[in-house]
């Protein structure tokens, strides 16, 4: 019922802001209620819906920015694009988001910066690969992700996203038959959970 009422909300918001710029002007505030509205489909697993918004986004910030520019704001509706097409099962197209958004990242944060953007669109990548059998492509990515969280974070346990990246990079290691080492992925998944439960 509350996430009904979010998406009420944000689209009450955006119908103000059109009122207030105009029906057919970009404007970041209208592109980023579309955002909004994207983001609150998603969370009641509308994602068709979700997905049409986050494009209408997408497009308006591209006519903002440049059709060609590196910004974040742009980044940020291709990596909203790809969750959508993953959670539609369209691994392909979430893939070759993800890979654009982590292009655009590089170029604004440079190429071997440690930014949490850049970590999370290596282990988006790194899963789409999962699902689409190319596990040894995976590893790459997910070794990547791995380096760039631990500069960012130092001990793995405090990165807020290592048991995704534990579990998917365990998965990946007995689809290869690397048996062991999907052991030591898992074993570590089960040791932080017992930490965070003490």
């Amino acid at each position: 019922m509350a996430l009904r009422r979010e998406l009420n909300f944000h689209r009450e918001g955006l119908k103000i802001e059109k009122e207030l710029h105009g029906q057919e002007v970009d404007h970041p505030d209208i592109a980023s209620s579309l955002m909004n509205m994207a983001n609150s489909n998603y969370s009641l697993g509308q994602y068709d819906e979700a997905l049409a918004l986050h494009r209408e986004s997408l497009k308006m910030k591209k006519a903002l920015y440049g059709e060609e520019a590196n910004h974040q704001d742009v980044a940020s509706s291709l990596n909203n694009m790809a969750n959508c097409n993953h959670s539609l099962g369209q691994y392909e197209e979430a893939l070759a988001l993800h890979r654009e958004s982590l292009k655009m990242e590089k170029a604004l944060y440079g190429e071997e910066a440690n930014h949490p953007g850049i970590a999370s669109s290596l282990r988006k990548m790194a899963t789409c690969l999962v699902m689409l059998g190319q596990i040894e492509e995976c590893l790459t990515h997910f070794g990547e992700s791995l380096k760039v969280s631990r500069a960012l974070y130092g001990d793995l346990n405090s990165n807020p996203n290592m048991l995704n990246v534990l579990r998917t990079l365990g998965m990946a290691h007995h689809l290869l038959g690397n048996n062991y080492l999907a052991s030591c992925c898992f074993l570590q998944v089960i040791a932080i959970n017992q930490m965070k439960n003490k």
